[in-house]
């Protein structure tokens, strides 16, 4: 998939579990390693492959728009 940097929170942990190519920092770093982080994965290639794999981990895992939408109409009630 696409290389991400995200900051090292339980969300970002979660989606981390199922993508490769994801870099979590802590909030507390300082913005020039946020901006070292940034470099590298630029560097990095990425293959049309290896984003149509990340696309249909992401599509059958819980973080898919209709999970999504039953889970909130379940915790609303209107399901």
């Amino acid at each position: 998939g696409t290389p991400v940097v995200a900051s090292d929170i339980m969300a970002n942990r979660e989606v981390a579990g199922l993508l490769e190519k994801i870099t979590l920092l802590p909030l507390s770093y300082s913005a020039e390693r946020w901006a070292d982080a940034i470099e590298r994965i630029l560097g990095e290639p990425v293959s049309h492959a290896s984003r149509r794999s990340a696309f249909e981990r992401f599509e059958q895992s819980p973080f898919n728009m209709i999970c999504h939408v039953d889970l909130m109409l379940t915790l609303w009630g209107v399901k």
